[in-house]
């Protein structure tokens, strides 16, 4: 069966678990530092992040999950996580009861730290 899912922990791709709950730690901890983001699905992977009137452009491996959160952040519940540079969703079952988050790492287009850090640039493919 194919899948998104990964291995690879670089950005772009798969959230390691223990990333993922450092990322609810501070999210839970120092609510103010996270920053409301809107997200355009431009398909593949590819979305445009609206954050305080500045557009960024960024890439992650799971395209559904793009796109989830792309209407998640419609209804203000997606935010930007400055200090690992991720994005953090709501989770909700059909009932609208909040159930968990969704986590997404992804590659931002002219990040020449990750650049540096990973040694590609997969935004440069666009």
């Amino acid at each position: 069966m194919r899948t998104t899912r990964c291995n690879l922990y670089l950005p772009g791709h798969t959230v390691h678990y223990i990333q993922g709950r450092k990322l609810g730690e501070f999210q839970i901890e120092f609510p103010e530092r996270c920053r409301k983001v809107t997200l355009n699905d431009l398909g593949a992977g590819w979305f445009e992040a609206v954050l305080d009137g500045e557009t960024y452009l960024g890439w992650n491996h799971d395209p559904d999950r793009v796109t989830m959160l792309a209407r998640h952040s419609v209804f203000g519940e997606v935010v930007y996580i400055p200090f690992s540079k991720s994005l953090a969703g709501v989770r909700r079952d059909d009932y609208g009861r909040r159930t968990g988050r969704y986590v997404l790492y992804p590659a931002w287009c002219g990040d020449d730290e990750d650049a540096e850090r990973t040694g590609f640039r997969r935004c440069d493919e666009k």
